[in-house]
């Protein structure tokens, strides 16, 4: 690896929480695919556990979320909504931690089981009246794909986002670039320029990574982005994950991440490495 390419951290830091290096509040937004819900609800649990307050939502739709340390709010109308938070907030004594675990909000349930999203806005609200001290927020889709690029209407991150992290999964390595295992694939050929069928590589994943249009889209020029590799589970995944880095570290001029993570979600212990 050229070291002058990449500072890292081995071993250090072992959790999302801390290589993130978060502020006392965020608002929190995941893009991207390759396991992002599990990353989501990793983040908010470690939070949970270090006694701190944490909202989750989407402004899509996720799954209906199922768990002991999981509250689910649904309510169509937004002073509604400001006002279960509050209860619950009050429920666990006010003191900034909610024992009760995390809250999840969203604004209806649909047919297929699916959350339906809250607007950035209210999620823009609930972040400035300090209803949480960690907002957490999936802003698009990928139908559990590895990687995706974003369509013309999205991702939906809210304005004050202060985090963006945008996942891929390692596991996109050596694919075939089809609809199968690459979310709006259509765009990924057209305007990238990579052949339709042709074997993904490390070289294809910097580039949507990199990409004005691609993982990092509408990130407020204020928030901090964080690349998060996931499934890096072995060795040969961690010398796919190193190349990848220093591919989008040596694209100088166009998007580059302020901090790429390694992650191996199904380790007790998720961090793999930490490059800044």
């Amino acid at each position: 690896m050229n070291s002058s390419l990449l500072s890292f951290i081995r071993g250090a830091v072992l959790i999302l929480c801390e290589v993130l290096d978060l502020w006392k509040k965020e608002l929190i937004a995941a893009v991207g695919g390759g396991g992002k819900t599990s990353i989501v609800f990793r983040l908010s649990r470690e939070l949970l556990r270090l006694k701190k307050s944490v909202l989750l939502s989407t402004t899509t739709k996720m799954y209906f979320p199922r768990g002991n340390d999981i509250t689910v709010v649904i309510e169509d109308k937004k002073k509604s909504m400001f006002q279960k938070i509050c209860n619950f907030y009050a429920g666990s004594g006010g003191d900034g931690n909610w024992d009760n675990g995390i809250v999840v909000i969203g604004k209806g349930v649909l047919p297929d089981n699916k959350i339906k999203g809250v607007e950035r806005e209210i999620l823009n609200e609930i972040f400035q009246r300090g209803l949480a001290e960690y907002i957490v927020v999936e802003a698009d889709g990928a139908k559990q794909k590895p990687i995706k690029v974003p369509a013309p209407y999205e991702p939906v991150i809210p304005e004050k986002t202060t985090t963006v992290l945008g996942i891929v999964g390692i596991d996109a390595v050596g694919k075939p670039l089809t609809e199968e295992f690459f979310h709006r694939v259509e765009i990924a050929y057209r305007r990238l320029g990579y052949p339709y069928g042709k074997e993904m590589d490390e070289e294809l994943i910097a580039s949507v990574v990199t990409w004005e249009e691609g993982l990092f889209k509408n990130t407020p020029a204020a928030a901090k982005k964080v690349f998060i590799l996931n499934k890096v589970d072995g060795k040969k995944e961690r010398k796919q994950a190193e190349k990848i880095a220093e591919l989008v570290m040596m694209k100088r001029g166009k998007i580059i991440p302020e901090r790429i993570v390694f992650t191996s979600v199904i380790s007790e212990n998720p961090v793999v490495e930490v490059f800044v």
